[in-house]
């Protein structure tokens, strides 16, 4: 059985989060997530072995970023009085705006810049990123927090947690075309924290 060890809450900051056990008993309606049944049959099918696979991008990413781009995550109410929640206060389209268009062979640092009460895991398509800091201000002289243990090696997801600027090195934009970049909760991917980028 996969069992939610938690509470229902979303990804809140570091070491506010109450785990069940025995002296919080959290009878929530997703403590069982999802159940595997093994059933031992002999498989038949075929498989072969790539006589070469992908070369890995090499880690950590050397060379100057061409920019530094900010991307708000902003929480806002439609004329219904509906939650939405937006990366640079815009609903997501599929064409990619001027703001969010890397260059073919570079790599950028992407600051994501929370205004929300809730920590969103952000995935950017495409490419991998090396966890730079964190800060609560994009001001040089502001205390930067470094990567937590388990973010020093290449990353596709980042924790952007409440009040703060998550800062990520992308790896080289290697492929033209349009990518995404969303938050990785379903809901929040629902109400359009998700946007398109292009590399031109």
């Amino acid at each position: 059985f996969l069992k939610n060890a938690g509470t229902d809450e979303p990804f809140m900051s570091p070491g506010t989060v109450e785990l069940c056990d025995a002296a919080k008993n959290c009878d929530e309606p997703t403590n069982d997530i999802l159940a595997i049944k093994i059933i031992a049959e002999e498989w038949t099918g075929s498989y072969e072995v790539p006589a070469l696979l992908p070369r890995p991008r090499g880690f950590p990413f050397d060379g100057l970023p061409a920019q530094t781009r900010i991307l708000d995550l902003v929480e806002a109410e439609d004329d219904l009085d509906r939650l939405k929640l937006l990366i640079n206060n815009r609903p997501f389209t599929i064409e990619a705006s001027a703001d969010l268009t890397p260059r073919f062979g570079t790599h950028e640092i992407w600051c994501f810049n929370n205004t929300t009460p809730d920590t969103h895991p952000m995935h950017i398509h495409l490419i991998t990123f090396q966890v730079l800091h964190r800060s609560r201000t994009m001001n040089d002289t502001e205390p930067r927090i470094p990567p937590e243990d388990v973010e020093t090696g290449p990353k596709d997801v980042v924790m952007a947690y409440p009040d703060m600027l998550t800062c990520v090195m992308t790896s080289v934009f290697d492929l033209r075309g349009s990518f995404m970049v969303h938050c990785h909760i379903l809901e929040h991917e629902d109400w359009e924290m998700m946007q398109t980028y292009s590399v031109i």
